[in-house]
């Protein structure tokens, strides 16, 4: 069957030139779709305040999602904090300690359980790029973009005060 192909951003971000180990020009990955700078429709059913204030809060800060590829992971976050208002009212309710099942004092089970929630919380940023590393490798890329656009910007202006002077 043979190896697989590399990615092509892998190959990227280890070739310093642009090139493949065989000298080749690297092909410029297009994405199919643009990023969408509103915000989506939150999903019916959740309505917890703290759920709906993240939801708000992923969409507008991560500038770079799209809908159809990021819904999922910023659906499950919001979802997991919708899970965690439901288990710390349980937890008002009854109390940080319960009688286990043999009638010794024990934490109650709704404490793992938002512990999970946050993981999978944190999780899913890291998965969106909002991690501390995930957002450097952005930064890197963006001042990269930021850089071909300045060349851009010069390039042009160059080609204008050239055109000026004819």
């Amino acid at each position: 069957m043979g190896r697989p192909k590399t990615p092509i951003e892998k190959m990227k971000a280890r070739s310093p030139d642009g090139k493949t180990p065989g000298h080749r020009n690297l092909p410029v990955p297009v994405s199919p779709t643009t990023p969408d700078r509103t915000v989506p429709e939150l999903p019916a059913d959740i309505e917890a305040p703290r759920a709906v204030e993240e939801w708000e809060k992923v969409w507008t800060a991560g500038f770079w999602l799209k809908r159809d590829q990021d819904y999922h992971w910023v659906e499950m976050i919001a979802r997991a904090y919708q899970d965690i208002e439901g288990y710390r009212a349980h937890i008002k309710q009854t109390g940080l300690i319960t009688k286990g099942y043999a009638g010794q004092d024990a934490a109650n089970p709704m404490i793992a359980e938002i512990r999970k929630c946050e993981a999978t919380i944190q999780k899913c940023l890291q998965i969106l790029g909002f991690s501390p590393t995930d957002r450097a490798k952005l930064a890197i890329v963006e001042s990269q973009a930021q850089n071909a656009l300045q060349k851009m910007i010069e390039d042009k202006r160059k080609h204008d005060d050239e055109s000026q002077r004819r």
